[in-house]
């Protein structure tokens, strides 16, 4: 029981971090940033690398240490994504630091993929 008591205190812990940076979502600026966003490119990033039109309703931190960062946070860069490739790709996307996906010639689409190191 002791090891699940450590593993809510400390995602706890993390939650209070990140509720300071969460309510910039929040704010005009940022709603006014994301409305532009959405308005200069509509579309899914993901999806448009895969040749598929999929409508975007996402601003998504393309740097993810700049969401954590009130100095950054509004600065982007920013990409717009559909609601399930933010929730599920854009995350892993941003713990691994690259995208996963290839072009026809088997290469990764990704210039940060570590096949190109």
């Amino acid at each position: 029981m002791s090891g699940q008591r450590e593993a809510n205190r400390m995602h706890d812990a993390a939650r209070r971090h990140e509720h300071k940076y969460r309510q910039l979502y929040s704010s005009a600026r940022w709603k006014a940033l994301r409305a532009k966003q959405l308005q200069d490119h509509p579309l899914c990033a993901f999806h448009l690398k895969r040749n598929k039109v999929v409508e975007a309703s996402v601003v998504h931190h393309v740097n993810p240490e700049d969401k954590d960062d009130i100095a950054t946070f509004f600065r982007g860069p920013f990409e717009s994504l559909c609601k399930p490739c933010h929730d599920s790709a854009g995350q892993k996307e941003d713990k691994r630091g690259y995208t996963i996906g290839c072009d026809i010639n088997g290469m990764p689409l990704d210039p940060d993929h570590p096949w190109n190191s």
